[in-house]
C-alpha cells in the first residue's frame, strides 16, 4: 500500500512520513518507541545537569563572596581579632608541653573567654549575664 493512502488514514501528512523516514530510518515500532523513551529520559537527565550546573554556579558565587581570599585576612577583621585574642592571651602565656597540655589550656581559655570574661560589644557584661538579660527583655 502507498505512503499516500495510509497517511491520511492516520491522521498524518505525506510530509510527516517523510520526516519519520528521514529521523529514524527504517527502524521497527518497536524499536522507535524505545527510541522514543530513551530520548524522553535523556531530555529529563538534560534538564537535570542543567539545574545542578546552576546550583554549582550559585554556590560558587557564595562561597567566593563568602570567603577570604589567601594573603587577605582584613577581608573577616571578626575572625582576626578573635586569633589575635587567642594568640595574645592563650597560646603565647603558656609554655604547652604535650598536646594534651595544650588542648586543656585551650579549653580551658574558652570557657574563660565564652562565659566568665565581660565583652564591651555587651556593654561589659559576661555572656551569662548578658543571656540573661535578653531573656528578661
Amino acid at each position: 500500500m502507498p505512503v499516500a493512502e495510509v497517511c491520511p488514514k492516520h491522521g498524518a501528512s505525506g510530509q510527516t512520513d517523510y520526516v519519520r523516514r528521514r529521523k529514524y530510518g527504517g527502524l521497527a515500532p518497536l524499536w522507535l518507541a524505545r527510541l522514543r523513551v530513551l530520548e524522553a529520559e535523556n531530555k529529563k537527565l538534560k534538564a537535570l545537569v542543567a539545574d545542578l550546573s546552576l546550583d554549582k554556579h550559585m554556590l560558587q558565587e557564595v562561597i567566593e563572596k563568602n570567603s577570604i581570599r589567601p594573603g587577605k585576612p582584613v577581608e573577616n577583621a571578626f575572625i582576626e581579632s578573635f586569633n589575635g585574642r587567642l594568640r595574645d592571651e592563650c597560646l603565647n602565656t603558656h609554655g604547652f608541653l604535650s598536646l594534651d597540655h595544650a588542648k586543656e589550656g585551650t579549653e580551658a581559655w574558652r570557657k574563660d573567654h565564652n562565659e566568665l570574661r565581660p565583652h564591651s560589644a555587651w556593654g561589659n557584661l559576661t555572656p551569662r549575664e548578658h543571656a540573661a538579660r535578653i531573656r528578661r527583655e
